[in-house]
């Protein structure tokens, strides 16, 4: 197996004419993730005028280019992605979401926004590296953190407050209590609770079996989260790793997954088909919750179709809801990577470029200044795009968890033949402070 080149050097992918080629200095394959298309801009009539406007509602642009001879707006990206795990569907949706955002939504007061990329591939080590970079730069104001599973540590340690820092969702315990840092999404700390809470309410489940990715920090720091609730909800857990494709059927047996009430899988979008090709070898029968990860293409390729399986995650689904905003989602994901990976990392990453913009618009581009974003990032209230109604940043202070600006998780069941149901009518699942229990 060829070990994937290690390079942290940041990577500045701009729009149009200038992205072919930054995209060929990505650190990392963004073969799995789907690639943008080439430089050419998309026109506007890929999209009505009802998703433009829908578009400039929610990042506070203007309909129309943004100047490509104006300053740019640097928006510094940190992702896991080149290594074990990877998250390549993140990194497209960086750079769709900046293309989009320039060529149809204006920018930032007409000034385009410049996606600057660096790459957590091996570890720690990559992650300082990036932020050291970002710190080092001064026209860098804000930084976004993708699906970093990993390294935030230092990351937080030598940003410290000298960048806003916003993230799509706190994976780790380090991530839910850094002075001012937001998270518009809590990841693990919705979506375990919530596999809970729909175990509890929709499926009456008293036995549950967990198996889990090892080799992943975030799919392990989900599984000690759902672990750690069922004392509260007088639930039997019993949590199983598995390190490698062959351990999946071992895993589940050790997890009693063939008597459970129901089973969980907690991994990213390469756990899926091993898992499902696992269940059936041992003829489990029980209900299975997941998350988003699984609803990538690759899945449904590989298997025929998709799992009939619950899909719990932070964000709405970008399969089977009809919203506006999600529909705005997929066509933009049509229109620049229309066979990327649209779930897992994608939809996140989407979201918080979409709300970074926002705030960066309503500061204005004269008055751009690291407190000037942080307020505004802070201040916002919803709704959030693809996302929950409202958040509130600061809410669980009090409870050590100053990062997080909401707990709302999302489920959607898939009932075969291309039909998807969202059993709570588009409300989601009441998790509250549950997705502190675990930290």
């Amino acid at each position: 197996m060829k070990t994937p080149l290690r390079r942290t050097t940041p990577v500045v992918v701009a729009s149009t004419l200038a992205l072919a080629v930054a995209l060929s200095g990505c650190t990392g394959s963004a073969g799995d993730g789907g690639s943008t298309s080439a430089a050419t801009p998309v026109d506007s009539s890929a999209f009505t005028a009802d998703q433009i406007a829908l578009g400039v509602e929610y990042t506070g642009g203007s309909a129309g280019a943004a100047d490509t001879s104006l300053d740019p707006v640097k928006i510094g990206f940190i992702n896991v992605d080149g290594g074990v795990p990877s998250f390549p569907e993140s990194t497209n949706a960086a750079q769709v979401a900046v293309r989009f955002i320039n060529e149809q939504l204006g920018g930032v007061g007409g000034h385009p926004v410049e996606l600057v990329q660096c790459n957590i591939v091996q570890g720690e080590e990559d992650a300082q590296k990036c932020a050291q970079d970002f710190a080092n730069d001064p026209d860098i104001l804000t930084v976004q953190l993708g699906m970093t599973v990993l390294g935030t540590g230092p990351i937080y340690t030598t940003l410290g407050e000298s960048k806003n820092v916003v993230g799509q969702g706190t994976f780790n315990p380090i991530d839910l209590d850094q002075a001012g840092v937001a998270f518009y999404e809590a990841a693990a700390y919705a979506t375990g609770p919530g596999v809970i809470v729909y175990a509890d309410e929709y499926l009456k489940a008293k036995k549950i079996a967990v198996v889990y990715d090892g080799t992943d920090p975030g799919a392990a720091a989900a599984a000690q989260v759902i672990t750690g609730l069922g004392p509260q909800f007088d639930m039997d857990i019993t949590s199983v790793p598995a390190t490698n494709t062959s351990e999946w059927a071992s895993a589940l047996a050790a997890s009693g997954a063939q008597t459970a009430d129901a089973v969980v899988m907690s991994g990213a979008t390469t756990a899926c088909v091993p898992f499902a090709e696992a269940l059936q070898q041992l003829g489990v029968t029980a209900p299975v919750e997941t998350f988003g990860f699984c609803q990538d293409s690759s899945v449904s390729d590989a298997l025929g179709d998709y799992p009939k399986w619950t899909y719990i995650q932070p964000l709405k689904s970008p399969i089977g809801v009809e919203d506006d905003d999600v529909q705005l989602y997929n066509a933009v994901m049509d229109a620049y990577s229309p066979d990327a990976n649209r779930a897992g990392g994608a939809n996140g990453t989407f979201q918080m470029f979409v709300s970074q913009v926002r705030a960066l618009n309503e500061v204005g581009y004269d008055n751009l200044s690291v407190e000037a974003i942080r307020k505004a990032v802070h201040d916002f209230t919803g709704p959030v795009f693809v996302g929950p109604p409202t958040i509130e940043c600061g809410q669980y202070a009090d409870q050590g968890a100053q990062s997080l600006c909401t707990t709302a998780a999302f489920p959607v069941n898939y009932e075969g033949d291309g039909k998807w149901v969202d059993p709570t009518d588009g409300k989601g699942l009441d998790v509250g402070d549950l997705a502190l229990t675990g930290q």
